[in-house]
């Protein structure tokens, strides 16, 4: 239903929308994958400072200082962040700024290619 297959993979489903995070973690559990949640930017980077690191951020662009963690994720520690942005608004102009980057930006549109998106992310980094 949501497309590949995602076992053996550990995301970091970071949002601090509730039931954003947990439509996400669902999606990406049915999927297969080894989910962590965190519902703050701190709480993310914590996650991401842990051993063994996940394989991959799904990161709520619309979260306080989501934008900051592309580089810890994406740089530092060397794996692929897939952000979605579902609010319609953007003040920070974080989704342009992500555009910019390397990260692959989901939207609405795109909740049942997810699980696709993500294993796509992995294996292009790998």
């Amino acid at each position: 239903m949501f497309g590949e297959s995602l076992t053996g993979l550990r995301v970091l489903v970071a949002s601090d929308d509730a039931e954003v995070g947990t439509l996400f973690t669902t999606i990406v559990t049915v999927c297969g994958a080894s989910v962590e949640r965190a519902s703050t930017a701190t709480a993310t980077f914590h996650s991401l400072e842990r051993d063994p690191h996940p394989h991959v951020l799904l990161l709520d662009v619309g979260m306080i200082d989501a934008v900051d963690l592309v580089p810890l994720g994406a740089e530092r520690l060397k794996i692929p962040v897939v952000a979605f942005l579902f609010r319609h608004d953007d003040p920070a102009g974080a989704a342009a700024r992500l555009r910019a980057s390397r990260v692959r930006l989901l939207g609405s549109t795109d909740i049942f290619q997810v699980c696709s998106t993500l294993q796509r992310a992995v294996a292009e980094a790998a």
